[in-house]
């Protein structure tokens, strides 16, 4: 009878394993904080939900060391373009005395942030005094963007609007279809940061500014919050370039947007 009862837990213990089987086209691997964890985002609901991993997948010494930050912190997520700020906002922090947290999605869109809690995620876990979005340059060329897309550019609004932020705009190199004018209409004027008004040294793909480029652009964005945002940000200018990004979290490509239920 023992020997029943163990080989019966085993088998239950099997079968449910099986039911948790991820589709591979449904799961994306998170930065190394959550390396080894994956979540399952369906796309029967009308979000994806990040908060959605197992607690126990988070390693108890990085979450101390996320409350352990510096009294004051900056949050930067966004798209690919957002790594080329970092190494700026880094060489920021150490003049000022204040800490940041960056987060990269690459190739990410509205869509992407606007169907899933991503953002408000990241804003519970490092409790960032100050947010900035740098989300756009992925869309510059999207046909009708102003209807399509409004609603995901909402969403994400939505989820930061009662914290200071800042919406960084998309360094075009070409005319966009209305990706600029849709975020700046959604979050106002006196917190979206027009990045079409500078002129860029380009890398080798045509689009990301170079490393120096991108210093400058990040000068620009600090005399903007300094002066003209409705959420000010008075930071002393470094006159130094370290070269180098701290606490950088790399998140796997965007899953599938969800699509919308035709009504």
């Amino acid at each position: 009878m023992k020997r029943f009862f163990i080989l019966f837990a085993f088998l239950l213990s099997f079968l449910l394993a099986s039911c948790n089987v991820f589709n591979d086209r449904q799961q994306y691997v998170l930065d190394s904080l959550y390396r080894d964890s994956l979540y399952k985002d369906s796309l029967y609901k009308d979000s994806l939900r990040i908060d959605s991993l197992q607690k126990d997948s988070i390693r108890n010494d990085s979450i101390e060391k996320a409350k352990a930050a510096q009294p004051f912190k900056v949050l930067l997520i966004g798209d690919s373009m957002t790594e080329l700020l970092a190494i700026r906002l880094n060489d920021y922090c150490i003049k000022n005395n204040i800490a940041s947290q960056t987060v990269v999605w690459y190739g990410a869109c509205s869509v992407n942030f606007g169907t899933c809690d991503t953002l408000s995620y990241f804003m519970d876990l490092y409790k960032p005094d100050y947010v900035m979005i740098a989300l756009g340059a992925n869309e510059l060329f999207v046909p009708k963007i102003i209807e399509n897309r409004r609603d995901y550019v909402q969403h994400i609004y939505e989820q930061v609007k009662d914290k200071p932020f800042v919406w960084i705009g998309p360094p075009n190199w070409k005319k966009d279809t209305g990706i600029n004018q849709l975020i700046e209409d959604v979050v106002g004027t006196g917190h979206y940061f027009d990045s079409r008004t500078l002129t860029y040294e380009r890398a080798s793909d045509g689009a990301h500014p170079t490393k120096k480029s991108a210093y400058a652009w990040f000068d620009k964005i600090m005399e903007y919050l300094a002066t003209k945002a409705d959420d000010k940000l008075d930071l002393a200018k470094p006159d130094f370039y370290k070269q180098r990004i701290k606490n950088l979290k790399i998140l796997a490509n965007p899953v599938k947007p969800v699509k919308k239920k035709k009504k």
